[in-house]
C-alpha cells in the first residue's frame, strides 16, 4: 500500500473530507510539471546555442501537496520531485531563469 493510499484511507476512517480528490492526480501533475520541465529547458538550451553567454542546466524542487480537512484536524499527503531547469545568461536579460519560467507559463505549468 503506498503512503498516498494508506492517508486517503486514515482520512476515510477518520471521516474527513477530501478538499482534493484522487491520489492519481499527484502522479500526473507531478509528471506533467517534470516533463513540461524538460522541454522548456531543452528549448532554452537549443536557442542558447552559439550565442554569448553561460547556459547553466540544473533542477529546482517542485513540491504537491495534497489536504485532507475536518474540522481541527488536518491529513497531508505529498512528495517533492526535482524539475529540470536552465538558466541562460544570453536570454534571461538580468533575471536567472526568465526564459524557462516564460516557456512553462506558455505550456500552463505551474513555475515551482
Amino acid at each position: 500500500m503506498t503512503r498516498t493510499t494508506t492517508m486517503m484511507l486514515l482520512a476515510s476512517v477518520l471521516g474527513l473530507v477530501p478538499v482534493i480528490s484522487q491520489a492519481k492526480s499527484l502522479n500526473y501533475s507531478q509528471t506533467f510539471v517534470s516533463k513540461t520541465g524538460l522541454v522548456c529547458s531543452r528549448q532554452v538550451m537549443a536557442s542558447s546555442r552559439g550565442l554569448d553567454g553561460k547556459t547553466v542546466f540544473a533542477s529546482i524542487p517542485y513540491e504537491d501537496k495534497r489536504f485532507m480537512i475536518s474540522g481541527s484536524l488536518t491529513v497531508s499527503s505529498g512528495r517533492t520531485v526535482g524539475v529540470p531547469y536552465v538558466t541562460s545568461t544570453a536570454l534571461d536579460r538580468g533575471t536567472p531563469g526568465t526564459a524557462w519560467k516564460n516557456c512553462m507559463l506558455e505550456h500552463g505549468a505551474p513555475v515551482p
